[in-house]
């Protein structure tokens, strides 16, 4: 199975002036939304603004072995949720 996702990002920094991986890595910059759909399912959105918990629909789609992940633009979304999930790790402690 396959579940299709993208993400979108909010940050200070100008990411065509410092480029992808500066911005993905700045303190500023936050995955605001994340998109997914099962296979040929309705898309779903989890607004991280307005809801910091992960949808728990979303979280065992993402811990299943059989399911495999595709991104759009799979170094830049790696990028912005591994910052952006370690960041929200070190503010929550």
């Amino acid at each position: 199975m396959l579940l299709f996702c993208d993400t979108e990002a909010y940050s200070e920094i100008d990411i065509k002036a410092r480029g992808a991986a500066f911005y993905a890595a700045h303190a500023s910059t936050e995955c605001t939304i994340f998109t997914y759909a099962l296979e040929n399912e309705t898309v779903k959105c989890w607004d991280i603004t307005h809801n910091p918990l992960m949808p728990i629909d979303l979280k065992q789609y993402l811990i299943d072995e059989e399911i495999t992940l595709v991104f759009h633009n799979v170094p830049f979304d790696r990028a912005i949720l591994k910052h952006s999930m370690e960041h929200r790790e070190r503010t929550q402690r």
